[in-house]
């Protein structure tokens, strides 16, 4: 099997007005991409999959950032499977505080962009606490963060075609 990480956010762009390709998002800069990207690499090599998933990619995604008052971190239970492709994508979302909760929290309310999930999202998500107080830097919280939510992915495991994923 194959891994691919993506790191991607739902916050609206610090400037907005700006055509899309000049606009930033501050809060994927504030962490050490190369670390996670290391800890991903780490965390994959050491899973062993039945041959059958020898042509199957799985992608991962990650949104630094998800709605408004936000306090799980969200790890999406079955994802997307593409049988034609032989892929399959699985959602990680790691919340961010307002600046009302934290200091290095996101300063504009209004650049959360998502609305609070109805009930459904309690049943299709595994949610794990987080604790913004006991961060001092947005960077910190995220890197560990997102290193709490792969672990829990991978030490979880998932099925796909009916083989058993996991770090064991």
């Amino acid at each position: 099997m194959k891994y691919q990480l993506e790191i991607t956010t739902l916050l609206v762009p610090v400037n907005v007005h700006q055509l899309f390709e000049k606009c930033e998002w501050p809060e994927l800069n504030s962490f050490d991409k190369e670390m996670v990207e290391n800890y991903f690499s780490d965390l994959v090599n050491g899973i062993q999959t039945d041959e059958a998933l020898d042509d199957w990619k799985l992608t991962v995604v990650l949104y630094i950032g998800t709605y408004l008052g936000a306090s799980h971190i969200s790890i999406r239970k079955h994802g997307i499977t593409d049988t034609a492709t032989k892929e399959k994508v699985l959602t990680i979302g790691i919340p961010l505080p307002c600046s009302k909760t934290v200091r290095w929290g996101v300063k504009k309310k209004e650049r959360f962009t998502g609305k609070t999930p109805d009930e459904s999202y309690r049943r299709n998500n595994r949610l794990l606490p987080v604790y913004f107080a006991k961060y001092d830097t947005m960077g910190t919280y995220i890197e560990d963060n997102i290193r709490i939510a792969l672990l829990n992915l991978f030490e979880v495991g998932f099925t796909l075609k009916g083989y058993k994923v996991k770090k064991r």
